[in-house]
């Protein structure tokens, strides 16, 4: 039926996309809006992928802002600290996403707010 097919033609692009995350990854600044946009599709590239904290840089400032996209991007790869350079300037004063990405890299420290700089909690 013509209701059917519709129903099912979103979870079959979604389906494309997914196959289509190991290139975004990648090469992120290619990825159309569809995977730019969608919040469960980041999370999982960020997670499943050794580049995935690149797509950070080209996501919705929403999703830059969204505190479980950037920490799944922390936990999903060595590199995924990274992604702090992209972050929504709050998010780099939360402590929580602070200790997971210096855990992970030291190096961290540097891309974080100041005041988190100065913690010696944390440092």
């Amino acid at each position: 039926s013509p209701s059917a097919a519709a129903t099912e033609k979103p979870e079959q692009d979604r389906g494309l996309l997914l196959e289509l995350t190991r290139t975004f990854a990648k090469a992120p600044k290619y990825a159309p809006d569809s995977i730019r946009t969608d919040r469960e599709l980041v999370i999982r590239i960020v997670r499943e992928h050794r580049e995935g904290w690149r797509l950070v840089r080209h996501i919705t400032p929403e999703l830059r802002a969204d505190k479980e996209v950037l920490l799944a991007t922390v936990k999903g790869s060595a590199m995924g600290w990274r992604a702090l350079l992209f972050a929504a300037a709050e998010l780099r004063e939360d402590r929580d996403l602070g200790t997971e990405a210096i855990r992970r890299n030291a190096a961290a420290l540097e891309l974080l707010a100041p005041s988190l700089r100065q913690d010696s909690e944390l440092v």
